[in-house]
């Protein structure tokens, strides 16, 4: 159990001490964040809470696409659509991605010219027109690590840039790759790879100075569809439309195309787990698959393949612990399956419509403490005990100390976020 005090003081640590003697100057608030799971407001002592936000979480966020147009958000704790958003545009317009910053605060949806930005807890959404830029038959997206940057595969020879904080939109020449179906960013965030479905190859871009390079795939016409990077950077996985994977060793200087393996016919979607150890590959072949590769061999080896519950597989996504992973199937009764990734089995599907793309996030749980009447805040922090979030913020709002937070994992984590008070001079 991890337990530790998170904090910035704006008067000296040894008054602070002092005060923790003299508790009635202390305003405490308890709070308990269940993984997937809402706010439980425990007793306050002179402190008032937040005003009531949506429950924090782990949520999959399916991209049901044309002529629905709609996000339905799954609770992946209890496997239930709990909202459904629309998503505006144009007729016509073709979602078919959606990605989840780290902080679990922002959803980007993709589609054909635009891209629609939402904020996970409003559901407010801006919308980023991408035609003037001449950005057009966009399909995928990644953000780096610090998302400040989106990163969007479009149909030309251009990648498409959104800076984060102001939508601003500008394009990084492919250095020659043409038609990029997918896009991923290594978890540095110093390099971005493109799979490009007409070229037949793959950039490489320095986020440094936006310089592209070409990396030639083995097997002339495969037809590189999406592309994905491991949690160590050490390794990029590209499915091809000849029903192909290929591993390129990013690790080092330089960089080596390792042995293709077969996947199966018309691969989709893929996905690394968040310990790198699997990649799961969806397969809309005969019989519509999800193919398992274990990538600590090389080449990559079948682990398994699952059929049951999976039709006309189309995306594919980790929850943050590695325990589910997510797959759309537009077949039959459009579903979202869970599977689980230790049987290799579908434990649960959701019905849903007409589903493409599916992301998943943790939406951070918030509180807050604040002095009593008479008293004015110079500092605050919080109290954590549980596994260690993957999203923290502890800072004064107005005459607040809020605290917000991500559980990625199937723990609780207990936060007691307090304020520091002091006097009037």
């Amino acid at each position: 159990m991890l337990g530790f005090i998170i904090g910035a003081m704006r008067r000296e640590l040894g008054a602070v001490r002092r005060r923790r003697r003299e508790i009635t100057r202390w305003t405490r608030a308890w709070a308990r964040i269940a993984a997937a799971g809402v706010i439980l407001a425990l007793p306050v002592t002179n402190a008032a809470l937040s005003a009531a936000v949506p429950a924090p979480g782990t949520f999959a966020y399916v991209i049901n696409t044309t002529p629905n147009n709609t996000v339905s958000v799954v609770n992946t704790k209890t496997n239930l659509v709990t909202d459904t958003i629309p998503i505006p545009g144009l007729v016509g317009s073709f979602p078919s991605a959606a990605v989840v910053n780290r902080a679990g605060t922002k959803l980007y949806v993709i589609k054909t010219s635009s891209v629609s930005v939402f904020d996970t807890k409003t559901y407010a959404v801006t919308t980023v027109n991408l035609l003037p830029f001449s950005l057009a038959g966009c399909v995928d997206a990644a953000l780096n690590p610090a998302g400040t940057r989106l990163y969007i595969a479009c149909v030309g020879t251009n990648l498409g840039v959104i800076d984060t904080s102001n939508n601003n939109v500008s394009t990084i020449p492919l250095g020659g790759g043409s038609s990029p179906r997918g896009v991923a960013v290594n978890p540095t965030g110093t390099r971005v790879y493109t799979a490009n479905s007409d070229s037949d190859d793959v950039t490489v871009i320095d986020t440094s100075n936006n310089s592209a390079s070409i990396i030639d795939l083995d097997g002339g016409d495969i037809n590189p569809d999406m592309v994905v990077v491991n949690p160590s950077g050490t390794r990029a996985y590209v499915t091809n439309g000849d029903g192909s994977v290929s591993t390129i060793n990013t690790a080092g200087a330089g960089t080596q195309i390792l042995p293709n393996v077969a996947v199966g016919v018309l691969p989709t979607a893929e996905a690394v787990s968040p310990d790198g150890t699997r990649l799961y590959v969806t397969v809309d072949g005969t019989p519509d698959t999800v193919v398992v590769f274990d990538t600590t061999t090389t080449p990559i080896s079948v682990v398994g393949a699952i059929t049951t519950g999976i039709s006309i597989p189309r995306g594919v996504a980790f929850n943050p612990a590695g325990t589910f992973a997510y797959v759309t199937n537009a077949g039959g009764s459009p579903n979202l399956a869970a599977i689980d990734t230790v049987l290799l089995s579908v434990t649960d599907t959701v019905p849903v419509s007409n589903p493409f793309g599916v992301a998943v996030g943790a939406v951070p749980g918030t509180t807050t403490a604040s002095c009593p009447g008479g008293k004015f805040m110079t500092g605050g922090g919080a109290e954590l005990t549980g596994p260690e979030p993957s999203y923290f913020s502890s800072k004064p709002v107005n005459d607040t100390w809020e605290v917000s937070l991500t559980n990625p994992t199937n723990q609780d984590i207990t936060v007691r976020p307090y304020a520091v008070c002091s006097d009037p001079a």
